[in-house]
């Protein structure tokens, strides 16, 4: 079975599915070696060990996409993808969907924030 098969399949199931999360090839073989069913390509994971920074909007889509082409050539079960707010308007979350599934994403999760995210707005006013 191919992993959107399997992600179908737990969808199907209708039970509670503990998805880790991964932040590279290595973290997802970890999790997959685990036994774990899905794995869950972080964005904030992938920006704390890829920059060295917090989750503020520092990766772009390429970055992502990136990240989950090496996790996909990793390992073989589901991946669910951090796809932040599309990346910009309407146009740019169509293509963001288009990359994520070229990259190998099984599956995306769409933040519905306005840009500038609101946690960064909240971080600039304590300033």
């Amino acid at each position: 079975m191919n992993p959107k098969q399997q992600l179908k399949a737990l969808a199907d199931a209708r039970r509670g599915v503990i998805v880790p999360g991964a932040f590279n090839a290595m973290s997802a073989k970890l999790i997959a070696d685990l036994g774990f069913e899905a794995i869950y390509v972080t964005g904030a994971g992938v920006t704390n060990m890829w920059f060295g920074m917090p989750d503020q909007g520092f990766m772009g889509l390429a970055d992502i996409a990136d990240h989950t082409a090496r996790i996909r050539d990793a390992v073989e079960v589901p991946l669910l993808v951090d796809a932040d707010t599309g990346f910009g308007n309407a146009v740019n979350t169509y293509h963001a969907v288009r990359t994520l599934e070229r990259a190998g994403a099984d599956c995306i999760q769409l933040e519905d924030q306005v840009s500038p995210r609101s946690c960064l707005l909240q971080r600039q006013a304590s300033h």
